[in-house]
């Protein structure tokens, strides 16, 4: 199986993000429709060097490993094991901050600091919480690939009509 996609620009560190470097971001179309925080597809952009083809790959691997990930961290959690809650947690938060899927990253953040501090008090309910965001950005995400299918196949169709009647 090969491994995970490679961004062309120079990897960013989880917390390099937009808004933690201080760099302003527009928002994604995806952002206003499923809500702030959700899914920024600018930011999203710009951690793949604006390479969609890259994007999508990252998104396809984040729907597929995600399940596998939460479970890890479920069990952790309910195993009062910091250093597992700790990891699990930051490896979600990776690809949360390449998402631009701001409301989770700080769920996961707050999991990885009380697993690495192990001081696992709330950590069930930040876990639950972390789960209610990656439900809404999997949704998000499922409408982001239909929206784009959709378009594309829009934009191709307009463009046939066009060269039937004779426009370029």
């Amino acid at each position: 199986m090969p491994g995970p996609p490679r961004a062309r620009a120079s990897r960013r560190s989880p917390d390099a993000t937009p808004a933690a470097t201080g760099s302003q971001r527009t928002p994604g179309r995806l952002t206003e429709q499923a809500g702030a925080g959700v899914f920024n597809e600018a930011t999203a952009l710009a951690y793949t060097g604006g390479d969609r083809k890259l994007l999508r790959e990252v998104v396809q691997l984040f729907l597929s490993n995600c399940p596998k990930q939460v479970d890890d961290l479920r069990r952790a959690v309910h195993g009062v094991e910091g250093p597992l809650v700790h990891r699990a947690a930051h490896a979600l938060k990776g690809t949360l901050a390449t998402l631009g899927a701001e409301r989770a990253l700080a769920v996961a953040r707050r999991l990885e600091t009380m697993g690495s501090t192990d001081e696992l008090a709330g950590a069930s309910d930040a876990c639950r919480a972390l789960e209610g965001e990656l439900e809404a950005l999997r949704k998000a995400l499922g409408a982001a690939i239909k929206s784009r299918a959709s378009a594309g196949r829009s934009a191709k169709i307009h463009r046939r009509a066009r060269r039937a009647r004779g426009k370029p």
